[in-house]
């Protein structure tokens, strides 16, 4: 019989792991992810700030840190859904996944190799380096670094396009790639297996064997230094280098030859070598390439200790002082502290306690993989993480430990404003999918599609993040004076604000801007949609279902309010330049950070049947 190829809108990915293992390889990847993102952005963050580090290593290693940010979360979200049981995969996201794999794989492999080669020139040609590492140099590096990658990948795409596909659209791997795509075509060509030989070679044999050769000269030349510290520091470089090169090009190497020449590994070992390439070393090198770094080990020590202060004096110039750390002056009679520290630490665990339920109720019960409970999931995502970033300190501050370095100062800033950002958007989802729910039935499985949640959650990421950059950018432009001490309860960006001597317009603007977009856009659309599926209620028959739809509208919007009312009200009156009380300013920030993460499983989860069926049946396992 001639084979009939068939149309292909989706792949299902079909990792083949153990059922008892996946829960902690769920939890390795989890960590590992987390770990990478991390230190990589760590590493980004201290090189891009540090005028000092302008230079050819650490702009390698920093570009290295990317390339690990991007290829880690290609590759790891997905894996992670694929293991808790959201095996489908669009044909363009997983076209997407493949060709950002081999795009990422080719340009890590030229940088490895240049990186090794930068070395090669600073230690075997010292006095010559800065004549041979010019900034002509880096270009054509920079160039060949992109264009043959792209060229790489293009080849690869226009070879994907002739595909067929017959029989199935399984993919025995937990993630796309070129040859998992191969097993499954039925039009598998000669030609397609070339490609594959000739990228591990250009890719692989060369730069790995460039990358030894380079590493057995500067052993040489290190034998040659007298002091003995010289040449274990040296060895012990080369040793750690030469072990995430290893991890990165060996397995690739045998999984690409291997497969070129028609060796069929199996699906469990196959998996195995591309999970530790693609995972381990983006994880490892922040660690190798930066932290055993001096210049960037200071950096990132300066970075969580010390600020930048000034001190201003009638007809004085500005001289600059040592700032270690700020302190915290939480304003809250001491008569009020010995009950308010008790209530915070039991809404504290009452916030893990039930937030951790309802992530592990929706994880382990395929029937509530659907959109609306993921969205529920992600919210008790959101709400752990944002409850854990304010509650423990702000305890502490209570608890009269009031000092927080410069560093983590920052960081609780930043993952403040993405949380909050990413929940603001996420009401929104969550409100549009019950709208499309109530007023829209018969259409809900044609517009809340998988491409749709694809987009929604990219959306959930990238626009928070764009403000957290921008955020970034503000604050580490701001200058303090005289003083250390912030009269809130924890670090946010009003409070560095107010204590700046170089307070510009901008620094305001930006505070407007994002109690609009994530403040005043979202409770807005959140209103109208619910006063739509209010007017859809009111055309329900049944006395009960209109009593349960308010009910559910009036507890939705009692979270909705907590949330955005204070924090809209704090940054739209601090941005007008409208000076609010120490004490208001403290309570409106607490409640909206504080209580919605409380009550949220509550609304959300615990009154829904499915989600309450699915937590006593996991008591009852217990």
């Amino acid at each position: 019989m001639n084979k009939t190829s068939m149309s292909m809108s989706q792949f299902v990915l079909f990792c083949t792991i153990d059922t008892q293992k996946k829960s902690y390889t769920i939890a390795i990847l989890t960590m590992v992810y987390l770990v990478t993102l991390f230190g990589n952005f760590m590493v980004i963050l201290v090189i891009g700030m540090n005028h000092k580090l302008q230079k050819p290593m650490y702009v390698g290693i920093a570009t290295l840190a990317i390339i690990d940010l991007v290829g880690s979360t290609n590759i790891t979200p997905k894996l992670i859904a694929v293991l808790l049981d959201w095996a489908a995969i669009p044909y363009g996201p997983c076209l997407l996944q493949l060709l950002l794999v081999l795009y990422l794989e080719a340009a890590e492999a030229f940088l490895l190799a240049f990186m090794a080669c930068d070395r090669y020139v600073a230690v075997v040609y010292p006095l010559r380096y800065s004549t041979l590492v010019t900034r002509k140099t880096l270009w054509v590096a920079g160039t060949l670094l992109n264009i043959v990658p792209a060229v790489f990948t293009v080849s690869h795409l226009i070879f994907i396009a002739e595909f067929s596909f017959c029989n199935t659209n399984i993919l025995n791997y937990c993630f796309c790639d070129y040859s998992s795509l191969i097993k499954i075509a039925c039009n598998a060509l000669p030609k397609y297996f070339v490609i594959l030989s000739v990228g591990s070679f250009v890719f692989g044999i060369c730069p790995l064997i460039f990358i030894l050769l380079s590493y057995t000269r500067i052993a040489y030349v290190a034998l040659k230094i007298s002091s003995i510290d010289g040449k274990r520091k040296t060895f012990n470089t080369i040793t750690t280098h030469l072990l995430v090169v290893g991890l990165f090009n060996i397995p690739l190497l045998m999984s690409y030859l291997l497969t070129a020449v028609g060796v069929k590994l199996s699906t469990e070992a196959y998996n195995t070598m591309i999970i530790v390439a693609n995972i381990v070393p983006p994880m490892f090198n922040p660690v190798i390439y930066s932290f055993r770094n001096k210049e960037i080990r200071s950096s990132i020590q300066k970075l969580f200790k010390i600020a930048k202060v000034r001190s201003d004096s009638p007809g004085m110039n500005q001289t600059s002082m040592s700032l270690s750390e700020f302190v915290l002056l939480c304003t809250i009679d001491s008569q009020k502290k010995s009950y308010a520290i008790p209530i915070l630490t039991m809404v504290y665990l009452l916030t893990l306690f039930g937030n951790v339920l309802v992530i592990l109720a929706i994880a382990i019960n395929p029937q509530l993989q659907k959109p609306m409970y993921v969205g529920i999931a992600v919210l008790a995502a959101i709400d752990l993480a944002g409850s854990t970033n304010i509650t423990p300190k702000l305890i502490a501050v209570l608890s009269d430990w009031a000092a927080i370095p410069y560093g983590p100062c920052l960081l609780q800033i930043l993952l403040a404003l993405y949380l909050g950002a990413a929940e603001s958007y996420l009401l929104v989802f969550m409100a549009c999918d019950r709208y499309v729910a109530v007023v829209h039935p018969l259409r809900y499985s044609t517009l809340v599609t998988k491409r749709t949640i694809w987009a929604a959650g990219t959306l959930l990421n990238l626009v928070p993040a764009a403000f957290v950059l921008t955020n970034l950018i503000l604050v580490t432009d701001l200058s303090f004076c005289n003083t250390n001490i912030l009269n809130y309860c924890f670090c946010d960006y009003l409070s560095l604000v107010k204590i700046a001597c170089n307070e510009n317009p901008k620094h305001f603007t930006f505070v407007s801007a994002t109690s609009f977009m994530v403040g005043i856009f979202p409770f807005v659309f959140v209103l109208l949609s619910y006063a739509r599926i209010t007017y859809a209620a009111l055309k329900i028959s049944s006395v009960d279902g209109k009593r349960k739809t308010f009910n559910t509208l009036t507890t939705h919007l009692l979270v909705v309010g907590l949330f955005h009312v204070p924090l809209v009200i704090s940054y739209v009156l601090t941005g007008s330049r409208v000076k609010l009380s120490t004490e208001a300013y403290n309570t409106m920030i607490i409640v909206a950070n504080i209580l919605p993460p409380m009550f949220n499983p509550m609304i959300y989860s615990f009154r829904k049947k499915e989600i309450r069926n699915s937590i006593q049946k996991l008591f009852k396992k217990l």
